[in-house]
């Protein structure tokens, strides 16, 4: 009986322990739901364009293109992203999209194909984006900030830190951090990482830049929240940047959306003078940290601190710290996320008519294209057929055509060899204008 029961202990053990073991496995879920970027509009933004062919032939028109020195629209880029399926497709649509951003059409990418390569890449590789948009400017793909709160949520999702961190900086450096959902979702995860990398106090970065991006993930965030703790923290990093490689640093080697004036930690010293609130134990260990090879500046950031201390404005509790906050932060998601969808679905519903329009006017286009085709065709046969009349009757024989003569036509439309599809933008632009009765403003040059 003894054994039986040591049995049945060892084994119901073994079951607590796997269920412990499955519970931490699926600790880091999603914070966001399924409905975020209304599933329903999403669809109808991103599958393919009814006729448009698979991706080979949309490749290939555009290749024609390439070749005969015709404007690809952004129609035909978008349609092209709308036929991504596989790894394999998305990596190709990278060569089409480089060489878009560098014609004169490049300008006109729509916002709607940005959104669609953000959700191809969530359905094959959020990895891609996360490259993409490091080199954003070569590509030219610049999602909207409710895009990228879906991606950087599926990589917290996946426990992907290092994308994760990728993608918050890139937010930083999209200047879209006064979203409340970017902000809780990129606090977590620079907490994340500040959590895995940290050894004593400061983590370890792995190189100057990326420092200078989480400082400036934490200043922008804790400005935008006017939270002193946070906006510590990142004066205090900044400030270090700034004392060993110098202000250009923090905001142009590379750039970065933050202030140019020098004197990041005399700021964060001040700041902690004239507090009125509580800041967490954490961000001041920092900041003396930071200071200690300026003696004048550490023993004022020490006296400073040290009344800051007896006024009962510097609290050891975990509410105040960087994961604090993170979690705080994430409690108050669900009405950050229901903000962001009554923004983000009309936003959808707009992108839908916009493209709707821009369908009509494009087959609009192309079909007076084929009318001044078509009539020049009749206009050169009925040139031909009177010139070889005239030489029949008249016996100009010295006049006989032994060859085609091309005419040159400075309408790549007019060309025998066109490519369906292919326009300039600026024409779809200007009658969608007119269709919407847009006024455009003029454009004043100031030499």
């Amino acid at each position: 009986m003894a054994l039986c029961f040591r049995k049945l202990v060892c084994f119901k053990s073994s079951r607590v322990k796997q269920t412990v073991k499955n519970c931490a496995f699926y600790a880091f879920r999603n914070f966001l739901s399924n409905a975020y970027l209304s599933p329903e509009l999403s669809k109808q933004i991103t599958s393919p364009a009814s006729g448009s062919g698979d991706m080979a032939e949309v490749c290939m028109s555009l290749n024609r293109c390439h070749e005969r020195n015709m404007p690809v629209s952004s129609m035909m880029i978008d349609r092209m992203i709308r036929c991504v399926q596989t790894d394999e497709h998305l990596s190709g649509s990278l060569f089409y999209l480089h060489h878009f951003r560098h014609t004169e059409n490049s300008y006109y990418i729509r916002p709607w194909t940005a959104f669609t390569f953000v959700k191809k890449c969530l359905e094959v590789n959020p990895k891609t984006l996360v490259d993409i948009l490091t080199l954003k400017t070569h590509y030219g793909i610049f999602p909207d900030v409710f895009s990228l709160n879906k991606v950087l949520d599926v990589l917290l999702e996946k426990q992907d830190l290092k994308g994760a961190l990728d993608l918050a900086c890139q937010m930083f450096l999209l200047e879209v951090l006064d979203n409340k959902t970017s902000q809780a979702l990129a606090i977590e995860a620079v907490s994340r990482y500040w959590e895995e990398n940290t050894t004593e106090i400061i983590p370890t970065f792995e190189d100057v830049t990326i420092k200078r991006n989480v400082a400036g993930i934490l200043y922008c965030i804790g400005m935008y929240l006017s939270n002193p703790s946070l906006t510590l923290l990142g004066q205090s990093l900044l400030g270090s940047i700034e004392a060993e490689h110098g202000i250009r640093a923090t905001y142009q080697e590379p750039w970065g959306p933050l202030w140019w004036e020098p004197g990041y930690l005399e700021n964060a010293v001040s700041s902690v003078e004239n507090l009125n609130e509580p800041i967490s134990k954490q961000s001041v260990d920092i900041l003396l940290s930071l200071t200690i090879n300026n003696n004048e500046l550490h023993e004022r950031a020490a006296k400073t601190c040290h009344t800051a201390q007896e006024k009962g404005l510097i609290l050891d509790e975990d509410l105040f710290t960087l994961k604090g906050i993170a979690k705080s932060l994430l409690n108050n998601l669900p009405k950050y996320e229901a903000e962001d969808r009554e923004v983000s679905d009309k936003q959808l519903w707009t992108w839908l008519e916009d493209r709707t329009t821009f369908e009509e006017i494009e087959k609009e286009v192309l079909s007076e294209y084929k009318e001044k085709r078509e009539a020049l065709s009749r206009e050169i046969r009925i040139e031909k057929e009177a010139h070889d009349q005239a030489v029949e009757n008249l016996g100009f024989w010295d006049l006989a055509r032994d060859r085609k003569v091309e005419r040159e036509n400075p309408n790549f439309y007019l060309r025998e060899d066109y490519i369906e599809g292919a326009l300039e933008d600026l024409v779809l632009l200007e009658r969608f204008r007119d269709k919407r009765s847009i006024v455009k403003d003029p454009i004043i040059l100031v030499s």
